[in-house]
């Protein structure tokens, strides 16, 4: 099994290559443009061999409606403060807007 780490809307790889894809850890959907959401799943079906299977990891509805934590902090570097703001949409969860990372100084945040 190879892991790949990149921009699923273009990957670069030549077509009908994988017997099997797979998007993990609810990685699909952060687009605010849902054309680009769209652009992921065409590039996986370009890629996938005939008969090939293709697995979406999706978060599940009910959880994420009991369990949404509308902000969030974390350290992506010592630099930086990521905070994440996310709201219930319709059917959505929409965070991609939302999202500021703020420049501090290592260890501010404890």
């Amino acid at each position: 099994m190879r892991f790949v780490r990149g921009d699923a809307r273009h990957t670069g790889f030549p077509g009908q290559g994988f017997r099997v894809i797979i998007l993990m850890a609810s990685s699909f959907g952060y687009f605010i443009d849902e054309r680009e959401n769209g652009k992921i799943l065409g590039e996986a079906f370009r890629l996938l061999m005939p008969e090939g299977s293709f697995l979406l990891d999706l978060p599940d509805r009910e959880y994420v409606l009991e369990n949404m934590v509308p902000l969030s902090w974390h350290e992506a570097k010592e630099e930086f403060v990521v905070c994440r703001r996310r709201r219930l949409g319709g059917d959505s969860l929409l965070g991609c807007g939302g999202m500021d990372v703020f420049c501090s100084f290592p260890g501010l945040i404890g």
